[in-house]
């Protein structure tokens, strides 16, 4: 990069950057190569493959063969991201782990600049911004304006930027932490697995650096979970990572009774919502899941409660196929429309129900 900052560190304690492949030939050697110039040279690259049907474990293993800080493992069957991550995890050994997505690709200074912002301030996490990459239109777009300083962010301030979009995003792709911190927490293969993992960790650093030099560029392409359909299973997940940052924020399991009201009737909507889409539609892990969410928040005095939500509520733990069915043949006969907007929703792209606030 041009006029790299005064506290990009060259030379520190090994540090470990996860890579987890599936599919990805076409952006694999690009990736690599960008790790394979770090300026910060004392990496291991550990690339954890999750049964690729294409050439990327050749590609890996060829990068291996060359670079012995790359360190190629394979998982028995295909698992997810979020497992694969976890894989990863488990054969590292650097003091500070990060993690970059094989169709992606780094600055040189990527890690020299991260490392640097934790050495500069004794945080416990480091933060960069970074550049989309829009394949399609071919160019690199930045959300925020480039900025050498450092900021110095409680876990609290961290954790309310990234929720806002604020210099800070939710993504684990652009930020180096402490070990002790990712070991605590294991991931799963789950919908926006990164910021749930990163509302676990970001509570338990005891400060976050923050500096908007944009040193990762993010390949925005077809096929990536922000880019694929919507679904019941996608909300739900949602549902449940946004009660997961109000607790995290809070720092409390117990919500005040006003905002649990808030998830408790956001959770009876997405039911009424899962019941009206048709055969097509796999609903079944996403109601039990809401409804698991909707458990947690049952020391909430009903009489916080409109007496509509009341009987929702009731009606749904008694019988919950019952009240879906019932709620679908009253829509039909008087609000048909209600349920061409469902529809509609659920048949959207991940990115356009984000950025429509649906």
């Amino acid at each position: 990069m041009e006029n790299k900052p005064s506290f990009a560190s060259t030379e520190g304690p090994l540090i470990t950057l996860v890579v987890p492949i599936y599919n990805v030939a076409p952006y694999l050697e690009r990736c690599l190569h960008s790790l394979e110039r770090q300026t910060y040279q004392n990496i291991e690259v550990i690339l954890m493959d999750d049964c690729s049907t294409d050439r990327s474990l050749e590609i890996a293993e060829k990068m291996s063969a060359t670079d012995g800080r790359f360190k190629v493992f394979c998982l028995p069957k295909n698992s997810g991201a979020g497992d694969t991550r976890q894989a990863a995890i488990d054969k590292s050994s650097g003091e500070f782990i990060g993690f970059v997505d094989a169709d992606d690709y780094v600055d040189a200074d990527f890690v020299a600049v991260l490392y640097g912002l934790i050495k500069e301030t004794g945080a416990d996490m480091a933060c960069c911004q970074h550049y989309f990459y829009d394949e399609k239109y071919r160019r690199l777009r930045t959300p925020w304006v480039s900025d050498n300083k450092i900021v110095r962010l409680s876990s609290c301030e961290a954790m309310h930027k990234m929720r806002c979009y604020d210099q800070m995003d939710e993504g684990l792709w652009n930020k180096l932490c402490r070990r002790r911190i990712v070991v605590n927490h294991r991931m799963k293969a789950f919908p926006f697995e990164d910021a749930f993992v990163l509302y676990k960790y970001t509570p338990e650093a005891k400060s976050i650096a923050l500096c908007c030099i944009p040193l990762y560029y993010y390949y925005q392409r077809d096929g990536s979970l922000m880019h694929t359909v919507y679904t019941p299973y996608k909300a739900f997940a949602r549902y449940k990572l946004d009660i997961l940052k109000e607790r995290a924020i809070m720092g409390t399991t117990r919500l005040d009774v006003g905002v649990a009201c808030h998830y408790i009737r956001r959770g009876l909507k997405l039911l009424r919502e899962f019941g009206l889409l048709g055969k097509e539609f796999d609903v079944s892990d996403a109601c039990r899941g809401i409804l698991e969410c909707l458990h947690e928040f049952d020391d909430v005095p009903n009489r916080k409660l409109s007496m509509k939500d009341r009987l929702a509520k009731y009606l749904v733990y008694k019988d919950l196929w019952k009240y879906l069915e019932v709620n679908r043949k009253f829509v039909t006969l008087f609000q048909k429309k209600k349920i061409e907007k469902v529809r509609r929703k659920y048949a959207l792209l991940t990115m356009d129900v984000f950025q429509n606030g649906l």
